[in-house]
């Protein structure tokens, strides 16, 4: 009979930490959160929301293994265990840990991002940000446990040779989107074309995504490419949209020799200047030759994404102001030797450095 009201009285301090452990850990994490959300929004910075939510949530759970690591000590019938479980509390602690650290690492980045003209973050930097996080807490936590972490890196280091014969091309994928985010020479949501044929075939799009084998590329149709990493790295590419440049483009017009150069050269005017998103417009007389005169279109987009559809707009606007004024416009041959009797169009893209430079 007094053997389990002992029991019982010998529990009651254990079950009153723990209980208190998470009273406790539920006002950390509401004071917490009140104290980093009012932090945030004093520095101005966005996402304070989410950085209140992400610092907020382990308190809860640390409060809990704390009060069980205070309560195994005061139960007398499971000191052998004490050595086991207070390794494997510490382990939670730090899973917890690195898993905030992680979180917040990738709310940071996308900061970045939104403060700055950057591109979205590749899925490359955010796995690569959050693969080192955790390595590092599994090495804690083994080496809480008392395993021999050099012992562990000599061996992987015997067989990671042979691993990496195997996995060359993985491998060598993997590097090369590394030093693809590194360089910063291609960035999500630039514009991009592989002028090798002899790697892919028209393989030209916006950059959707690098991740750690490829890269993927949304094409003006819609369709996707998808491109190998250490392809991308040893490819003739241009990028026709870099970070913090305007895009300026340059379009070729031809008319017949018949035609008022004066009007030619005002109609091209009027109709660049309607544009939106478009500003210093310059129009030339390029060349006259036997049989046409040629007309070069300079105007700088501030929204590159829409260099396309701008261009569209204003081959549809200069054949229609052609044609009202009896303007002869060129044929020309496309790439299928069909001919076209419109508009002699050739337009490209070029970077213009930063206001001030």
């Amino acid at each position: 009979m007094n053997e389990p009201f002992s029991l019982f009285h010998g529990m009651i301090i254990p079950v009153s930490i723990i209980l208190g452990s998470i009273i406790v850990g539920l006002l950390l994490r509401g004071l917490v959160g009140w104290w980093v959300k009012r932090i945030i929004n004093r520095l101005g910075w966005s996402r304070a929301a989410q950085f209140s939510i992400i610092i907020k949530h382990p308190f809860l759970y640390w409060s809990i293994l704390l009060g069980i690591a205070i309560a195994i000590r005061y139960i007398a019938v499971i000191p052998w265990a004490i050595p086991y479980i207070v390794p494997c509390l510490w382990g939670g602690f730090i899973l917890l840990l690195s898993q905030t650290i992680a979180r917040i690492a990738t709310q940071v980045i996308a900061i970045r991002s939104d403060n700055t003209r950057h591109a979205p973050s590749s899925t490359l930097i955010l796995k690569i940000t959050q693969f080192s996080i955790y390595i590092i807490a599994i090495v804690l936590i083994l080496n809480s446990f008392g395993v021999n972490i050099a012992a562990i890196i000599a061996a992987l280091g015997i067989g990671g040779l042979a691993l990496a014969l195997a996995l060359q091309d993985t491998l060598s994928n993997i590097f090369a989107g590394i030093y693809i985010t590194l360089a910063g020479q291609i960035s999500v949501g630039n514009f991009i074309k592989i002028s090798d044929a002899k790697f892919v075939e028209q393989a030209e799009g916006f950059v959707i995504d690098i991740s750690w084998r490829t890269t993927v590329l949304r094409r003006l149709d819609g369709n996707m490419v998808v491109l190998p990493n250490n392809v991308l790295s040893q490819a003739t590419v241009v990028n026709y949209i870099l970070p913090d440049v305007l895009c300026r483009v340059s379009m070729k017009v031809s008319v017949d020799t018949s035609a008022d150069i004066a009007l030619v050269q005002k109609i091209l005017q009027e109709v660049v200047s309607q544009q939106e998103n478009v500003s210093s417009i310059q129009i030339h007389l390029f060349e006259i030759h036997e049989i046409a005169i040629d007309f070069m279109v300079f105007f700088v987009v501030d929204n590159p994404d829409a260099q396309f559809s701008i261009r569209s707009e204003i081959v549809k606007a200069v054949m229609h102001k052609f044609n009202e004024e009896y303007i002869m416009l060129k044929s020309i041959v496309n790439t299928n030797g069909a001919m076209l009797q419109q508009f002699a169009f050739s337009s490209q893209p070029e970077i213009l450095p930063p206001a001030g430079e």
